[in-house]
């Protein structure tokens, strides 16, 4: 497994934060979009997203 580090000092990071903790590379989604993303959808739902 490949060490990752901080970026602000350097240290490396404990594995815990590197997959949970806050992440320069992953933009911060309010709740809203984040019940938009794992909500059921509907026939009609689909049928908009999957549209030509």
């Amino acid at each position: 497994m490949t060490p990752t580090y901080d970026s602000r000092d350097g240290s490396p990071l404990s594995p815990t934060s590197a997959w949970f903790g806050d992440s320069p590379l992953q933009p911060i989604t309010s709740p809203d979009i984040v019940v938009k993303m794992y909500k059921p959808q509907s026939l009609l739902d689909k049928a908009k997203i999957n549209q030509g």
